[in-house]
């Protein structure tokens, strides 16, 4: 239950009288609607949107092809096959007008979404929305950037009713998934500084804005692919939807929140550290190209924690600072970086100025270990020769 009011404000008025109104309404056995002993229009159920809902769907459902159903249990049918139950719209039927008659109901809806792969293998996903006025919203969505989940499609669904509805309505929402409505209800009880932490957090503030325009919504849930024809009906045009065109992105506005607070330890930025690391691999790896490679650490230069000489400490802490670059004589090993031994260089003019070019020798006057920063550094680990 949502709103920008409380549930009795107001409510109370007028309450004998929508009783009054929803008394007659009954399912026959064919699920057609009756009000009274004779069968029900539009007309009769003119100020009454959860009726009108329900008519609507089972008379559409119908023309559709629709199988009726008078068993007393509900049969779960799989994807593609849509059946009106007998016994569910009686039920429907029966709980709804009690929503009418506690809540004074002025407009109601159904939504539907989903994702999948069609015979190409290709993803496709939508969201549909049929509303009490036999309008229906919704359509294609992008599959990688609109509704990477069955759950987004289903938060997009809520999104397009809402926002078709004027602000201080008093509304229903018929759904067939539990989780964008609990999630909304985590969120909105939430700090502000923690709402960046939840997955899509956009919409779900977009969602939450279009629930404060309202003066009251209520959730119905009904279980999905079991007969009820409200439900059918949504999934019917939501099926519909997944073999149109995407014609444009949709448009969710900026966030009112931030994260005050930064904690790597948690979840999503662990997540966004792996997939950082995995993205400057594979760029060091097409770059490099006498390193080698091993293991997914190696990048991990803790050089004060290092066993070996003091030297190769000064190495691997050139690495981090980027002064051993990729493309140098340089090989990699797990966590640490070491020089080729066989290397064995000398610089011609080391105690009077800039290097000359390294010349591998075994009569060269001076044996270098490693060059970085314009410094040779002889085996003893230090600098003879250092220019800019």
């Amino acid at each position: 239950m949502y709103g920008g009011r409380s549930i009795e404000t107001g409510i109370e008025e007028g309450r004998e009288g929508r009783e009054e109104e929803v008394q007659d309404w009954s399912v026959d056995e064919s699920g057609d609607l009756m009000i009274g002993s004779r069968m029900a229009t539009l007309v009769d159920a003119r100020g009454l949107p959860c009726v009108r809902l329900l008519m609507r769907s089972t008379a559409r459902l119908k023309e559709e092809g629709a199988a009726v159903d008078t068993g007393q249990e509900r049969t779960l049918r799989s994807a593609g096959v849509w059946a009106i139950h007998v016994e569910s719209s009686r039920q429907i039927l029966r709980e709804w007008n009690g929503l009418y008659v506690e809540h004074d109901i002025q407009y109601a809806a159904v939504t539907d979404g989903g994702r999948q792969v069609d015979d190409k293998g290709r993803h496709v996903a939508s969201s549909a929305g049929v509303l009490d006025n036999g309008c229906v919203v919704g359509g294609a969505l992008d599959p990688h950037k609109d509704a990477r989940s069955s759950y987004e499609t289903e938060l997009q669904a809520l999104i397009d009713v809402l926002e078709v509805w004027p602000d201080g309505s008093r509304v229903m929402i018929a759904v067939d998934a539990r989780s964008p409505v609990q999630a909304i209800v985590r969120f909105r009880e939430a700090h502000v500084n923690r709402r960046a932490e939840y997955f899509v957090d956009d919409k779900l503030d977009s969602l939450l804005r279009h629930l404060e325009r309202m003066q009251t919504v209520v959730f119905y849930w009904l279980k999905g692919h079991s007969g009820a024809a409200p439900n059918e009906f949504t999934d019917l045009h939501a099926t519909k939807f997944l073999s149109e065109d995407v014609c444009a992105l949709r448009t969710i506005p900026v966030r009112r929140h931030a994260s005050m607070t930064f904690a790597f330890d948690r979840k999503p930025f662990q997540w966004a550290a792996v997939r950082i690391g995995r993205h400057v691999r594979e760029i060091a790896r097409a770059k490099s190209s006498r390193s080698e490679w091993l293991g997914v650490g190696d990048w991990d230069l803790r050089w004060q924690k290092v066993s070996h000489s003091a030297e190769l400490q000064r190495v691997l802490q050139g690495a981090q600072t980027k002064r051993l670059l990729l493309g140098d004589e340089a090989r990699y090993e797990g966590g640490q970086a070491v020089w080729p031994s066989e290397r064995q260089e000398y610089c011609a003019n080391a105690a009077t100025g800039p290097a000359a070019p390294h010349i591998g020798s075994s009569t060269a006057p001076y044996r270098w270990r490693w060059c970085i920063g314009g410094c040779c550094y002889a085996r003893s680990g230090r600098p003879v020769a250092c220019w800019s």
